[in-house]
């Protein structure tokens, strides 16, 4: 079942943002952050896809899984100015004001772990739940 794998995702990558977070101010930890965690991690691949839609029209199912697989690799090892800012404009529509200054960095700093070891089961969940 994805949701389950992208449910693991996300808390992960909330757990991560803790972490590196001072836990005084990150009261916000619940459910809806989850979800919103999930939403963020769904923007992401939507951008990838619309960014490289190019390269993945001709591709099958399993090639464009293994294309957003490397594309996610290779964003996360070396993020330029262009990949921080895409995703911190997802955080921003996604977070409130509140999480977004509380936590924008650390959370980026979570998703370019998590896009360093993901496998390719959890990008074919990504791109399921996404009905790619």
């Amino acid at each position: 079942m994805p949701s389950v794998t992208i449910s693991n995702m996300a808390t992960d990558v909330l757990e991560s943002t803790v972490v590196k977070t001072d836990k005084d101010k990150y009261s916000f930890i619940d459910p809806i952050t989850i979800l919103m965690i999930i939403s963020i991690t769904v923007g992401i691949i939507r951008i990838i896809q619309e960014c490289r839609k190019d390269k993945l029209k001709n591709l099958s199912k399993e090639g464009k899984r293994d294309f957003i697989l490397q594309e996610i690799r290779r964003s996360s090892v070396d993020p330029g100015f262009i990949t921080k800012w895409r995703v911190q404009r997802v955080m921003k529509r996604t977070l409130t004001k509140e999480q977004y200054k509380v936590c924008s960095e650390s959370m980026f700093e979570a998703f370019r772990e998590l896009g360093e070891r993901i496998t390719e089961e959890q990008v074919s969940s990504l791109l399921e739940y996404k009905n790619v």
